[in-house]
């Protein structure tokens, strides 16, 4: 796969004029509801000052292959972006004869971020209303999860734009107590609603595994998008040479797999709720980085409602309105805190929540690392070319915990069912 370098901006082929394109980054992260770019450009001759400026909103465009080899490059995809911000520096101190020019967008959809509007969708479900928005910015609404929502109700947009309305519904929508649904567009311009389980429980997209000989083979083979003669892709495995673990959200990786109590306050009356105790901590992995004494205790408190600035209404709303809140924040810092960064060469095939098998090695022994091997969340994908960058993909892959006890294991729930008998959490 590869980007053309032939990038047009507001319609006119910048190539030809010979700016020159030092650095293309696409990002695609599960806390972005939409693609982000991010464009190094030197213009030495400032036709970008003087014949094409740079415009907030412009239009950056350029094409997508998926393969690489000439004989088999078909119907690449034509992706936009929208210009958020930009900068221009001089290439040398002192003068103005030529000119850096970093760019920031996002893809283009739209009306997504801009107007705001005010109007009601009565009696609907979140699934409704996100694809009544959808059909409003004219793109492709994709339903993912066969289940129907449980939030039924008047969903108000009061001077909101559809992105932050998007992310409202999103945050309060209910499919169960140890789910959330997520939203988003992917590249190919498709509005996506899905759940956290529904991509956990998928099939297996790419076996990965360390490979000393495939990673300094130059060949990108092994992500072809052929297929066998029975119609199904043959397998791809992912060949990465590079890798960093990291624990991310501090003291909340210690607790969020333990009991939680929401309070909430809309000027009638106070609740408490339990939205759960582990949920999802079981989504991708054996055992949680959990601790037995704080087992069925409460250790996270949220609070929320009139006294701290949120909604201030109660009758209208579906019966989950508020513990779905406290329930979205708690099921994704659960799950998106543990980490693998992965570099690998460029490919468009591995997508966002795809999963992945990891096979990791250690590299004396070649012994299977059994705490962080398995199978992982693609939580964001990030591609990298540009005119003195050998085009490359890096993968940030997540899931609950690690798969058994390392070093710290005495502050490791070993195996849940040494809790006098409790079921598996």
């Amino acid at each position: 796969m590869e980007f053309s370098r032939k990038i047009k901006l507001n319609g006119y082929d910048i190539h030809e004029e010979g700016i020159v394109l030092k650095m293309l980054v696409i990002k695609d992260w599960f806390f972005d509801m939409v693609p982000r770019v991010e464009i190094t450009l030197t213009d030495s001759k400032d036709v970008l000052y003087n014949l094409f400026p740079i415009q907030d909103d412009g239009i950056i465009e350029f094409e997508i292959n998926k393969n690489v080899q000439e004989d088999k490059k078909k119907n690449p995809l034509i992706v936009t972006f929208n210009i958020l911000d930009w900068e221009s520096s001089p290439i040398i101190i002192g003068t103005n004869e030529g000119h850096n020019h970093a760019i920031t967008g996002y893809m283009n959809v739209f009306d997504l971020f801009h107007p705001n509007v005010t109007k009601s969708f009565k009696e609907k479900t979140s699934g409704d209303v996100v694809k009544d928005i959808a059909n409003t910015l004219g793109i492709t609404y994709t339903k993912k999860f066969k289940d129907e929502t449980s939030d039924k109700m008047n969903w108000l947009q009061i001077g909101q734009n559809n992105h932050d309305m998007l992310k409202y519904v999103n945050e309060r929508s209910y499919i169960t107590d140890d789910d959330t649904t997520l939203i988003y567009v992917n590249i190919e311009g498709e509005l996506v609603y899905t759940t956290l389980k529904t991509e956990c429980e998928k099939e297996v997209s790419f076996v990965g595994q360390m490979d000393q000989e495939k990673q300094a083979d130059n060949s990108q083979t092994n992500f072809d998008d052929e297929t066998l003669g029975t119609g199904e892709n043959k397998d791809k495995p992912v060949f990465y040479f590079s890798s960093t673990f990291n624990k991310t959200l501090g003291s909340h990786n210690k607790m969020a797999t333990y009991a939680s109590k929401s309070t909430y306050y809309d000027g009638t009356l106070e609740a408490f709720d339990f939205p759960g105790i582990g949920n999802g901590d079981k989504l991708l992995n054996s055992l949680s980085q959990r601790n037995l004494n704080n087992v069925n205790h409460e250790v996270t408190h949220f609070e929320f409602g009139i006294l701290n600035g949120g909604d201030n209404f109660t009758e209208g709303v579906h019966n989950e309105f508020f513990h779905s809140q406290v329930r979205h924040e708690y099921t994704m810092l659960n799950f998106f805190k543990n980490s693998l960064t992965l570099k690998i060469k460029g490919n468009n095939l591995i997508k966002k929540y795809d999963v992945v098998d990891i096979i990791i090695k250690e590299p004396l022994t070649n012994e299977i690392n059994e705490v962080h091997s398995g199978k992982y969340l693609v939580g964001g994908v990030i591609h990298t070319l540009g005119d003195d960058v050998k085009f490359e993909t890096t993968l940030f892959l997540y899931r609950s915990g690690i798969n058994k006890p390392s070093l710290d294991a005495e502050n490791l729930l070993l195996d849940a069912k040494r809790l006098d008998g409790q079921a598996d959490r």
